[in-house]
C-alpha cells in the first residue's frame, strides 16, 4: 500500500511540475552567453583570445580550455576583477569564470550580480553563496571570507550537460566511475 502511495505521489508531483510554465524558473536578464559571446560559439569565430589553460594530458578534461580576452575590461560595477576566463569545451564556449579579491571588490561584484539578475537563491545563510537557475544559464556567486576571494560562474545549461556526459563517459572508460 505504501508503495502505491509513493508511486501516486511521485506521479502527481511529476505531472504538476510539467504544468509549470517553461520560464517558471527563469531569472531576470538570463544570459545567453557572456562578454558578447553566445553559448556554443566556436573559438575560431572569436577574436582577441589568448589560451591560458588546457589539460591536454588529462583524459577527462582535455577538451576543456580556458581563454582570456586581450584588452578585457576588468571591472563589473564597482568591482575590480582579477581574472575573467572564457571556458571552451571541444572549442565551443560553455562558461565564464570571474574572480575578485578583497571584500570591497566582492561587495561590488555581489551588488552588480543582484542588480543584473535579481537576488539569487541562498541555500545556507551562513555562507556567501548564491545561485540562479535558468533555462539557458546557471549562475553561482561565491565568496570565501578567509581568503577574501569571490567568484561569479556563468554556465550554459546545454553545453554543461554535454560536458558532464563526456566526462562520465571518459570516467567509465577509465574505470573510475561505476560499472
Amino acid at each position: 500500500m505504501k508503495t502505491i502511495k509513493k508511486v501516486f505521489l511521485n506521479s502527481l508531483m511529476l505531472l504538476c511540475s510539467a504544468l509549470i510554465p517553461v520560464c517558471g524558473f527563469c531569472f531576470q536578464n538570463e544570459p545567453e552567453g557572456f562578454g558578447g559571446i553566445q553559448w556554443g560559439t566556436h573559438i575560431s569565430a572569436v577574436t582577441n583570445m589568448i589560451l591560458v589553460l588546457e589539460k591536454a594530458n588529462d583524459p577527462i578534461r582535455r577538451d576543456l580550455k580556458m581563454h582570456q580576452k586581450q584588452n578585457e575590461v576588468m571591472t563589473m560595477g564597482r568591482a575590480t576583477l582579477n581574472q575573467v576566463g572564457y571556458i571552451f569545451f571541444k572549442d565551443k564556449f560553455i562558461s565564464a569564470q570571474i574572480l575578485t579579491e578583497g571584500s570591497s571588490n566582492w561587495l561590488g561584484l555581489k551588488d552588480y550580480a543582484f542588480e543584473l539578475f535579481g537576488k539569487g537563491e541562498q541555500s545556507d545563510q551562513s555562507f556567501e553563496q548564491y545561485f540562479w537557475f535558468g533555462n539557458k544559464s546557471r549562475i553561482k556567486l561565491n565568496y570565501d571570507k578567509e581568503t577574501e576571494r569571490g567568484s561569479l560562474s556563468i554556465v550554459s545549461t546545454q553545453y554543461k550537460s554535454q560536458y558532464q556526459d563526456n566526462m562520465e563517459q571518459a570516467m567509465r572508460i577509465m574505470g573510475l566511475y561505476g560499472r
